[in-house]
């Protein structure tokens, strides 16, 4: 059952960031597909908060307000890095099952937790199989064993409450990031952040491959490319920061502890459904699984559509989802169609008009112009 609680669709692109591995951001959160939360790249955003994957960093873009199109696409068109091609990395033996004992409860939680939006990024019927596939690519090549990551998957199936995946998507567990991280130095090239002894890799805009950099600690300097900030940490103001309590002020350049949502300039309780709202508000004030109405300034429930079935902003003013892991297409003024992604190896655009993510099939995204897993897509060494 959905509650009024604000874990935001940034939280749950954090995980999907974190699997699909896609190209910035800073902010560690939730879980990844992989022994903890880590954050990745272009996160769609409605609220002050962030999603699941495990503790990691990959560098720039972080949340905002209103409806973020086409995003999460890291590294469409850029280029595949110095590094020539090499042979395919190769899970250990018992990847894939470790990683399907982290999703399959995650995923649980999830849907039970953030209704529609959760839906909407995770509802489709072979989403756990996708996810701990691509996982297996992604989070062992920095040398996390099966042990450790089994470790991380008894926190995750211990979780049985919204509170408790709130609290792990800010903090994360400590079996989930003690020993994610690789053994590659600062500077090294880098696919994922789980190959640098830091946790922290850099991959500028439009490119794919990146560079292991520095990860700095809570009050000390960042500047989201040559320095990022370790796990669940976003860079505010020049400085690394945890997502900010109950009563402290936010607007949308910080962001709230998940749970929370920030309400006229500071982090409060979000609004519940029926509720007056700001459509106009600069951050997203209503309760995950709602969305201000444009038109009447209430927290209306998103509807969720099947195939062929109206999404985006829809004439009465409510703000509609997908189900079924299908995409919502938008036009000119953000109306939307649920279609079908696009399958891996097919041609895909970079920034397609699709709400909240590409338009490829969660959680592969758009690299050079071709949908695919990060883990498939990339060789940098």
């Amino acid at each position: 059952m959905t509650r009024t609680r604000r874990l935001g669709l940034a939280a749950i692109a954090v995980a999907i960031a974190a699997c699909s591995e896609d190209v910035t951001v800073e902010e560690g959160s939730g879980g990844s597909g992989g022994a903890g939360p880590t954050s990745t790249s272009g996160v769609p955003s409605t609220s002050g908060s962030s999603t699941p994957a495990p503790a990691a960093s990959t560098s720039a873009g972080e949340q905002g307000s209103g409806v973020v199109v086409g995003q999460g696409g890291g590294g469409e068109g850029g280029s595949s890095g110095e590094g020539g091609a090499i042979d395919p990395y190769v899970p250990p033996e018992g990847a894939y099952e470790a990683c399907e004992g982290y999703w399959a409860p995650m995923i649980d939680l999830i849907l039970e937790c953030l209704g529609p939006t959760g839906e909407y990024f995770y509802g489709a019927p072979d989403a756990v199989d996708r996810l701990a596939d691509n996982c297996a690519q992604v989070v062992f090549r920095g040398g996390l064993t099966i042990e450790e990551q089994e470790l991380c998957n008894a926190d995750i199936a211990a979780m049985s409450s919204c509170d408790e995946l709130d609290a792990y998507f800010d903090r994360g567990s400590e079996a989930c990031t003690a020993t994610i991280f690789g053994d590659a130095e600062i500077g090294a090239p880098c696919v994922t952040p789980y190959e640098c002894s830091s946790g922290a890799c850099y991959v500028a805009p439009n490119a794919t491959c990146g560079t292991c950099r520095p990860a700095a600690g809570e009050g000390e300097a960042c500047d989201d490319e040559d320095t990022l900030c370790a796990s669940y940490l976003s860079c505010v103001g020049g400085l690394c920061e945890y997502r900010r309590g109950l009563g402290e002020d936010c607007d949308g350049e910080t962001f709230c502890e998940s749970g929370l949502a920030c309400v006229g300039g500071a982090c409060d309780e979000p609004i519940a459904a029926g509720e007056p709202c700001d459509p106009q508000a600069a951050t997203y004030e209503c309760a995950d699984g709602t969305y201000c109405n444009l038109l009447t300034g209430i927290c209306d429930p998103m509807p969720a559509a099947t195939l062929g079935g109206d999404c985006g902003f829809l004439d009465d003013g409510r703000l509609g989802v997908c189900t079924d892991g299908l995409r919502c297409r938008l036009d000119a003024q953000y109306h939307g169609e649920c279609v079908e992604p696009t399958a891996d190896g097919d041609a895909c655009a970079p920034n397609a008009p699709i709400l909240f993510t590409t338009e490829c099939a969660m959680p592969s995204t758009c690299f050079d112009f071709e949908c695919a897993l990060r883990g498939d897509a990339l060789s940098c060494f």
